[in-house]
């Protein structure tokens, strides 16, 4: 069976951008012609294994590949050059069967593993394999991807986290995709509060990005603005157990004008659950703000949230009841609240 490369992700414009840098469904710049009239393969795929790729012979391609690339003695550079080769395989594709994504499966594992390996199981280029090895599985079987690919994606969201800070484009990137699949009928099944979890991870982007410099930032915020309005459409009209997803949040306003959300992850829940957040936050050694109804966790230069990433993994995987990251929303049949929080 075979996939049109075209059915990508919501994502793609920016996940594409970042994950396969050089490459993209239109396979980009135009490439070198040989004296032949041969498209030429980049510097670092050998012409041999060029041709067999383009000859529609991927497997024997990975082989040979794989073979001259074993002689090599630094774990990184095999892990690199499994890497290279995945995307270059995934460049010269024009569609996507099961055979050619199973070995670009196999090419970016290889990469993972050899990363994790050779520049620790918490690096940056452990977190890149991991994502683009989890959307070419989303490319695969969109509608109901392996679990491997939720676990890549968590991954890949703590590994940027931790290395390159919450407001990181790439983080935001991770973050996007984990929700993406997350709010999947195949993830979702009748349960609203996992369509909740998802709405929860899209307004924390949205936050995030609120004000923010660059263009790829403000992308991603735009992105998982429309995200959110598509989670309504597919569910807000849905009874699920009883009752309809609280997907649509009030914004948090004049209640903390000291506070900068864009810097900060913000909590909300009912109170009892958040002060039992608050106490796990302080056994590790860090603090959370009042701000209203809400708890926050500021970032910024001398913040490490390591030792609660596991906390916020918790909350964003919806194991900790009564709390989520990001804006609760207001049961349609509640009263209004005085708070200004929600006006």
């Amino acid at each position: 069976m075979t996939r049109a490369r075209d059915n990508w992700l919501w994502v793609a414009p920016i996940a594409a951008a970042l994950l396969f840098p050089s490459l993209s469904p239109g396979h980009g710049a135009e490439p070198d012609v040989s004296e032949t009239g041969t498209p030429a393969p980049p510097v670092d795929i050998p012409p041999k294994e060029a041709a067999l790729v383009r000859a529609g012979k991927a497997g024997e391609a990975q082989r040979l590949y794989l073979r001259r690339t074993g002689k090599v003695r630094s774990i990184e550079s095999r892990a690199e050059a499994a890497q290279r080769f995945a995307l270059y395989v995934y460049s010269e594709s024009p569609t996507l069967s099961d055979d050619i994504g199973g070995i670009i499966l196999d090419l970016l594992q290889e990469a993972v593993d050899g990363f994790r390996l050779s520049l620790g199981v918490d690096a940056p280029e452990v977190a890149t394999a991991l994502m683009q090895r989890a959307e070419v599985e989303r490319l695969i079987r969109p509608d109901d991807p392996a679990p491997w690919a939720d676990i890549a994606y968590q991954q890949a969201y703590r590994i940027r986290y931790a290395r390159l800070g919450p407001s990181a484009p790439e983080t935001l990137a991770a973050l996007m995709s984990l929700a993406d699949i997350r709010s999947l009928p195949s993830r979702v099944g009748d349960d609203p509060s996992a369509v909740e979890s998802a709405a929860d991870l899209l307004r924390q982007i949205i936050l995030l990005t609120r004000n923010a410099a660059g263009e790829e930032t403000a992308a991603l915020g735009q992105d998982a603005e429309r995200a959110l309005a598509r989670l309504e459409t597919r569910y807000g009209g849905q009874m699920m157990r009883g009752r309809h997803p609280r997907i649509a949040a009030a914004q948090a306003s004049a209640a903390c004008p000291a506070a900068s959300l864009q810097d900060s992850i913000v909590l909300s829940g009912n109170e009892s659950a958040l002060a039992g957040v608050r106490t796990r936050f302080r056994k590790a050694g860090l603090d959370l703000q009042p701000c209203g109804a809400l708890l926050i966790f500021p970032l910024g230069p001398g913040t490490d949230p390591t030792p609660v990433l596991g906390i916020l993994s918790d909350i964003s995987a919806g194991r900790v009841p009564g709390v989520t990251i990001g804006l609760s929303a207001t049961p349609a049949d509640a009263p209004p609240t005085a708070s200004p929080i929600w006006r």
